[in-house]
């Protein structure tokens, strides 16, 4: 028998690329040894088609170990099968990119044409153009109210219905919760006052959030202005120790319970003014100051406005009903912008898809395990005590993840779904990242105390998406090296595939 002679993978390689197709075929066709041969073809095109995987592996596990002990990543093709699983079924914090998961779930509840709705009606008796009785507000968990809609809303009741003068008070009917308010997280070590915290509330107004904004006062470039948005509104003391100079960056230091804050730091004197966002002490009562300003601007009369909070639902006659915009673009603010309240009031309202308020998170899990399962998700590999990832008891496999997003993909509102997320280099979080591949990938990133993370889709060279996700822990969240490794894996794999 003649011995096969086995060739080295340069002189392989020079032999192949010298013949004809046609040529390979006939000695294959035409000799009685074409099974061994095939099947080292066979393993020399398996390790040719490896090799890369491989050694990008290894460089990105060498990059990782540089920065913790601590990280997973996994990266899918197109069929959904795992090209790289390094630590993948290692459960860490997830931070932000929790809510991939949440409002995946949330869209296949609602559907992306879902709305909520915001109800204002009264109780009482309407006499010429006083309202003798009370304006209620009837809560929908709508995350997305903010002043201007407000403002409309107003406007609406005041001259629609011919309304001057109020003579009772203002009614938050927020039996949607039962409760007043709602934690998105317990024994979460964040910043007292930090808009990414706000309380929940069925009624909520702005992301329950208020803004500094500081700027190079242009009638002396030596000094700045700052102030609070919306204005007229809050009782807060701002000192202002800002000043104009080379750096750009403000910090503030603010403490709800005390209604005060330091802005410091510095602008440039041609620098955009800066915005800075926190949480509102009492959201119920930043709500009624903004409904009292808006109807003294349209001319109206409100002597002694007060509110008051209802849990159970009341009756009332309807004046307006303000629906929201469709889901899909909601959960374009939550994704790109990373919106937290935004992604607990979608994950709380998808619990009850039904109608069966009220609505709670342990409606909410019950979805939430019920999805995972539809997509032959371990239930282990994906945990979450909320929807936004802020909390330390949720915890993430990357492959887990990984496969939850490939699922996504193959589901009827993937357009939706992935259209909510950054679009690398060109909007969202992942706006001024990676900008020679811009475009190539939707992301969705994720910081939190000691957690970095990134999640999303890659289009390799040839226009196929690759699924993948990192995870880090015991990192410093702000450390630019990290963010710095994370971009230089996505530039590798976007290099190699």
């Amino acid at each position: 028998m003649k011995k096969i002679k086995f060739l080295s993978f340069g002189s392989f390689h020079r032999s192949f690329r010298g013949s004809s197709r046609g040529s390979i075929h006939r000695s294959f066709s035409g000799s009685s040894h074409w099974f061994p041969r095939v099947i080292y073809i066979s393993f020399i095109f398996f390790f040719t088609l490896s090799a890369p995987a491989e050694k990008i592996e290894n460089e990105i596990r060498s990059l990782l170990a540089k920065q913790t002990k601590q990280y997973s990543f996994s990266l899918r093709g197109m069929d959904g099968q795992e090209l790289i699983h390094i630590n993948g079924d290692k459960a860490l914090a997830p931070a932000s990119i929790a809510k991939t998961v949440s409002t995946g779930c949330s869209l296949n509840a609602l559907g992306p044409q879902y709305q909520f709705e915001t109800l204002f009606g009264y109780r009482g008796k309407l006499e010429g153009d006083t309202l003798k009785g009370d304006l209620i507000i009837h809560g929908g968990g709508d995350p997305s109210l903010v002043i201007e809609d407000l403002r409309e809303v107003i406007e609406k009741i005041r001259y629609v219905h011919g309304i001057k003068k109020i003579q009772g008070d203002l009614i938050f009917d927020v039996s949607y919760f039962g409760v007043p308010f709602l934690k998105m997280a317990e024994g979460f070590e964040g910043d007292n006052g930090r808009s990414f915290a706000a309380d929940l509330t069925a009624v909520s107004m702005n992301q329950n959030s208020f803004s500094f904004w500081v700027t190079a006062d242009h009638r002396n470039n030596l000094k700045t202005r700052a102030v609070t948005l919306p204005a007229q509104v809050l009782n807060l003391e701002v000192i202002n120790q800002t000043k104009v100079g080379s750096g750009n960056s403000i910090a503030v230091s603010y403490d709800p319970n005390k209604q005060k804050a330091t802005l410091s730091g510095q602008i440039r004197s041609d620098s955009e003014p800066k915005g800075i966002y926190r949480s509102v002490e009492d959201s119920y009562e930043y709500y009624t100051k903004l409904i009292h300003r808006l109807w003294l601007d349209t001319g109206g009369e409100w002597a002694k406005i007060k509110f008051v909070i209802e849990t159970k639902s009341i009756k009332s006659t309807l004046l307006w009903k303000n629906s929201s915009k469709p889901l899909a673009k909601i959960l374009m603010d939550i994704n790109k912008l990373s919106l937290n309240l935004g992604a607990e009031m979608t994950f709380l309202a998808a619990g009850i898809a039904d109608g069966n308020q009220p609505a709670t998170y342990e409606k909410s899990m019950v979805l939430l395990k019920s999805c995972l399962k539809d997509f032959s998700i371990d239930p282990n590999g994906i945990i979450l005590t909320n929807a936004s990832g802020l909390s330390r008891e949720a915890l993430i496999k990357t492959s887990a993840l990984t496969q939850f997003i490939y699922r996504m993909q193959k589901s009827p509102y993937a357009p939706e779904y992935l259209s909510s997320f950054s679009l690398l280099g060109i909007d969202g979080t992942a706006k001024s990242r990676l900008l020679p591949f811009a475009g190539r990938a939707r992301v969705k990133t994720g910081s939190l105390r000691g957690v970095r993370s990134i999640t999303g889709v890659l289009t390799s060279k040839k226009q196929e998406p690759l699924t993948f996700a990192l995870i880090l822990n015991g990192v410093e969240s702000n450390d630019g090296e990290t963010k710095k490794t994370e971009d230089l894996i996505l530039e590798k794999i976007l290099q190699t595939y």
